[in-house]
């Protein structure tokens, strides 16, 4: 099978990881691999959340 970007059905594409990607999270990163980008946060609290 024959891919539109070139590469042979064994290489793989590419992966980026851009951290701190949005300030105002505690931990970020944005990730992309060829036209697929997703946004990774995580935040941080001090003790149990209330719903649980």
């Amino acid at each position: 099978m024959k891919r539109t970007d070139g590469r042979t059905p064994v290489d793989v594409r590419v992966c980026q990881i851009e951290p701190d990607f949005m300030k105002t999270a505690d931990g970020s990163c944005l990730i992309s691999t060829g036209q697929t980008k997703v946004i990774c946060t995580a935040s941080v609290e001090e003790g149990v959340p209330p719903f649980l």
